[in-house]
């Protein structure tokens, strides 16, 4: 679809003009929303949510329930390293969720400049995400499919986590799975969406999502730490033809070797980030703080040969030994799969590593700033109620 094809520019939702097309996808539109009203934001971007006529009505009926269940919750959520929403509402024939209309770049976008990392800068780069997850899960919330693109950076903020819960919004309902009506019997059929396509990036998927478990937090550390993997090295674990065959690759084949793809990588590094990707979520880190304060013991008992070769001029080849750790130690053997669950206390997952502590501000001006926006579009909502969420 183009522009001149829209039948959605130019009209008005809570106030802003549909001006500008930003992105079409199967079942979503992204607009760039202007108005002249002072009181509110000038720009800001806006999602359309299609529904499409073919589903059966208790479908589109099931997905106006899980749209506005999952949207209430998310409009309600405060960090600096989550890209806020401003509001959502429900029109005749599509839902829509209002947020900020800003440039960004992506971590896949910064991965495609520089495939490879420095272990510190991964470092600052993932600490601000885990703190983002560890706030998430706290809420009660896991977001399952976690991957570069939806890790967005801006100038003076820290790294931001976007899509929450959005691609399980979009998910195909369990009775038109279980029904046909929409898909065909095909491997991992409830990872696809309304549209038919699979969800998410296979790369990134933890074992238990595909395998059709109830995902948890443990999911989301997977998915971190296969974004570390590649920070790391360049590379994702897995990659295969297609969806379902690197899916698959999840649970069927060994984790490689990051120290084999990195040799000048010390060993307590891979052994950190094995620990992130073990199969068995009970043998994962159990928080995202936790994997980050290890990764960052690791990285400060080891500063003098934690630098790959192939970034720097000179390489270091001191003798590495494992180092002590305030959570609980990694034993084994890389390709030990019966690593002992932990016993003792996780560390603090609201609390950076020391080190951390001074990276990022609390950015407690922008939280301020989303919850006065948020306000006035609620006042807003009460002045207006064209439709069931009080759109314009």
């Amino acid at each position: 679809m183009d522009n001149l094809a829209d039948p959605y520019l130019g009209q008005m939702v809570r106030g802003y003009h549909l001006e500008e097309a930003l992105r079409y996808e199967k079942l979503m539109t992204l607009y760039r929303g202007r108005t002249q009203e002072l009181w509110l934001l000038p720009e800001i971007a806006i999602a359309l949510i299609h529904i499409p006529e073919s589903l059966p009505k208790h479908v589109q009926e099931n997905f106006l329930i899980r749209f506005s269940h999952e949207a209430n919750k998310l409009i309600r959520l405060r960090h600096s390293s989550l890209f806020p929403l401003f509001g959502y509402g429900v029109q005749e024939d599509y839902c829509y969720i209002l947020m900020p209309n800003t440039s960004v770049l992506t971590l896949a976008d910064r991965l495609k400049q520089q495939p490879r990392w420095r272990p510190t800068d991964a470092l600052k780069i993932l600490a601000p995400v885990a703190q983002a997850l560890d706030y998430i899960h706290k809420q009660g919330l896991v977001h399952q499919f976690l991957h570069p693109a939806n890790i967005l950076f801006q100038k003076r903020m820290p790294p931001q986590i976007t899509d929450l819960r959005l691609v399980q919004m979009l998910m195909a309902d369990d009775s038109l799975i279980s029904s046909g009506e929409s898909t065909t019997s095909t491997p991992l059929s409830h990872l696809k969406s309304l549209a038919g396509s699979y969800s998410g990036m296979a790369e990134y998927l933890a074992p238990e999502v595909v395998r059709a478990s109830e995902p948890d937090p443990r999911s989301d550390i997977y998915s971190l730490g296969v974004i570390m993997f590649e920070m790391l090295s360049g590379r994702t674990p897995f990659t295969g033809e297609n969806y379902p065959d690197t899916a698959f690759k999840h649970i069927r084949e060994p984790l490689p070797s990051l120290r084999t793809l990195c040799p000048d990588l010390p060993t307590v590094l891979e052994l950190v980030v094995d620990r992130a990707l073990h199969r068995n979520p009970q043998n994962r880190f159990q928080t995202a703080g936790e994997f980050i304060a290890t990764y960052s013991q690791a990285i400060s008992k080891h500063s003098h040969t934690i630098y790959p070769a192939s970034l720097h001029r000179e390489r270091q080849t001191q003798p590495l030994t494992p180092a002590p750790a305030t959570t609980p130690p990694i034993q084994g053997e890389k390709n030990n799969a019966d690593r002992s669950a932990h016993e003792q206390k996780p560390a603090d997952v609201t609390t950076p590593p020391e080190q951390l502590g001074t990276l990022y501000p609390k950015n407690k001006e922008i939280i301020t700033m989303i919850d006065d926006f948020r306000k006035k579009m609620e006042r807003f909502q009460t002045r207006n109620t064209s439709d069931t969420r009080g759109s314009h």
